[in-house]
């Protein structure tokens, strides 16, 4: 109970840590832009910088093939490893370590590599599927800031909750609670009322 309670806070100390950052972020990017940066050059540039995950990734998986963890200065853990193949060419890996069972179900169809991970060229399609959408959906978000305030701007950037319910009923099989769509209600209440507000002033 100790251990899913500190979780709890944690995650509430990563979210509350997430938020403020945006929010500060939008505040740079404000005044970048009121400076007269251009939002489509700041959107650039700063999509541009998702590269540096690339070395920082390839990084990670030398270290987990060469040492099995990213904690390679620790002594390796021995582990069992059973694989076993069936006549659909999936295999199922059976990983043995600290007396805890872990399978992991593997498809070669499904793009994934001996450890169960994401291959890279299956990397490169869901990047070049997301980025447009990315690209554009920060673009409107840098622009917005240029014609009004970053109450309104994260305020109603927060009424995603909306449609990220709704798209998670139709499609992901969220299951629904009148207590998830009162939450949705009063966030999109309280976005209508700030932004109200703040079209006043």
């Amino acid at each position: 109970m100790k251990d899913q309670s500190w979780r709890w806070v944690l995650g509430l100390i990563y979210i509350i840590t997430v938020a403020s950052i945006w929010i500060a972020a939008s505040f740079v990017v404000q005044s970048v832009v009121d400076a007269g940066v251009s939002p489509f050059l700041v959107t650039y540039l700063c999509n541009s910088l998702f590269i540096v995950y690339i070395p920082v990734i390839e990084i990670v998986r030398f270290l987990q093939d060469k040492y099995g963890t990213l904690l390679f200065w620790r002594n390796k853990k021995e582990s069992k490893e059973t694989i076993l193949l069936d006549d659909n060419a999936e295999t199922s890996r059976l990983v043995v370590a600290d007396g805890c069972e872990q399978i992991i179900e593997q498809n070669v169809d499904m793009g994934l590599d001996a450890k169960g991970r994401w291959t890279r060229s299956r990397v490169a399609k869901v990047r070049l599927l997301i980025c447009p959408f990315w690209f554009l959906a920060q673009l409107t978000f840098n622009l917005s800031l240029k014609y009004t305030t970053v109450t309104s701007n994260t305020i109603l950037s927060s009424s995603s909750s909306l449609f990220t319910f709704l798209v998670s009923l139709v499609f992901l099989g969220e299951v629904f609670t009148w207590v998830k769509l009162f939450s949705v209600l009063l966030c999109m209440g309280g976005t209508i009322i700030v932004s109200l507000g703040d079209s006043k002033s």
